[in-house]
């Protein structure tokens, strides 16, 4: 069975609004002479929240600046087998609140296109798309709503049915509810077709920028669930794609392919490890943000009701002091055949090259227990 990655990116500086940080900062990380003092500065300096969100950015235009995506996926490659798979994760952020994008959505896709039409990544490529509902009108009202489902079923389908698209991508927390009633069609779509989707299942990352209290659309529910004020971004945007958000679409579509990718995310299995908590909580399966999103996966990969939701270990499990916990929740036979083997290349490589950290995690995890996450990639991407 050849290796498989469910979980890679390509994306680089082009797709990625140009106030993503204040201050003018996105431009002057462009300037490989300024890079290194100013990212020190701001790390040693900072004073203010989103130091995390100035690190992870100054280490992303390292990592791709003056790079296209072909570049970005040879030098992934490279660390493979020669029949390795992957699956593309695109990126969509041109309604993040921050700022604009260099290069068009349309335009990102169309250059994946061309390279998985190359004779020499044929068959090595499943490339996602990227959904944003905000991309197709506005939630004002049903008939609103039924306008811009339509618009985004055509979307997929056209990416799907003409450009041999695989699956779709979700990210939630750039500004849209993980059960936005735009996105009925196109789950329906993807329940009756088989089509996978990975969606962002982790607190912190990349979140909605733009000013809350003029975006009705996200500080209203769409079920009318009550929620809280005074939050900030970051804090409210963990709301939008918190794993119970979705089952709200797993009442009307049980079946939905679903990778809640990063298994919860570094916080939460640390939370997870060193926090006491009640597994008994009558909140443990409601839709409670404050419980631990390791916890609420779990739960949901148990009901029996959603037999196709799966998680993936991207970036998250590359911690070696989660390994032991993941490999107890393996024992569990219906988690074991719904972990999926992703590496989030090439956020990994802000920290470490891809080869090291895909070596390490296998040698800890141990052969069976890979080989086991492999068949659940092609079961998933199948």
């Amino acid at each position: 069975m050849p290796i498989s990655n469910i979980h890679v990116h390509c994306f680089s500086t082009k797709h990625v609004p140009d106030k993503f940080l204040p201050y003018g900062l996105p431009s002057l990380l462009k300037r490989s002479w300024l890079r290194q003092p100013l990212t020190w500065t701001v790390d040693k300096l900072w004073p203010f929240s989103n130091k995390d969100q100035f690190s992870r950015f100054s280490r992303f235009v390292q990592s791709t600046y003056m790079q296209d995506q072909e570049e970005l996926l040879r030098k992934l490659i490279a660390f493979y087998p020669d029949d390795a798979v992957f699956a593309i994760l695109p990126m969509d952020m041109a309604f993040m609140g921050a700022g604009k994008v260099e290069e068009p959505l349309e335009q990102q896709l169309a250059n994946l296109v061309a390279i998985r039409d190359k004779a020499e990544w044929r068959d090595r490529l499943r490339l996602f798309l990227p959904i944003d509902p905000r991309r197709f009108g506005p939630a004002t009202d049903t008939a609103s709503i039924e306008r811009a489902s339509t618009a985004a079923l055509d979307f997929v389908r056209r990416y799907v049915e003409e450009h041999g698209f695989r699956g779709i991508k979700l990210y939630p927390m750039l500004g849209f509810w993980a059960c936005d009633r735009r996105l009925w069609k196109v789950y329906h779509y993807c329940e009756a077709h088989g089509i996978p989707i990975t969606t962002h299942a982790s607190r912190g990352g990349v979140y909605y920028k733009g000013d809350l209290a003029d975006s009705p659309e996200l500080t209203t529910h769409p079920f009318g669930e009550l929620l809280p004020l005074g939050e900030d971004n970051a804090t409210f945007t963990d709301r939008l794609g918190d794993p119970d958000q979705f089952r709200y679409a797993l009442e009307d579509f049980p079946k939905l392919k679903l990778n809640l990718a990063h298994y919860g995310g570094a916080a939460d299995w640390a939370s997870y490890l060193e926090k006491p908590w009640d597994p008994t909580d009558r909140n443990s399966t409601g839709r409670n943000v404050t419980v631990n999103w390791v916890h609420k996966i779990n739960t949901l990969l148990r009901d029996t009701r959603f037999p196709n939701i799966y998680t993936d270990i991207s970036y998250t499990l590359f911690d070696q002091r989660f390994v032991p916990l993941l490999k107890l929740f393996l024992f569990d036979e219906v988690i074991r055949t719904h972990v999926l083997y992703g590496t989030d290349f090439y956020m990994v490589e802000m920290d470490s090259t891809e080869r090291e950290v895909a070596i390490q995690f296998r040698y800890w995890l141990g052969e069976p227990d890979f080989q086991q996450m492999q068949k659940n990639n092609q079961r998933f991407l199948e």
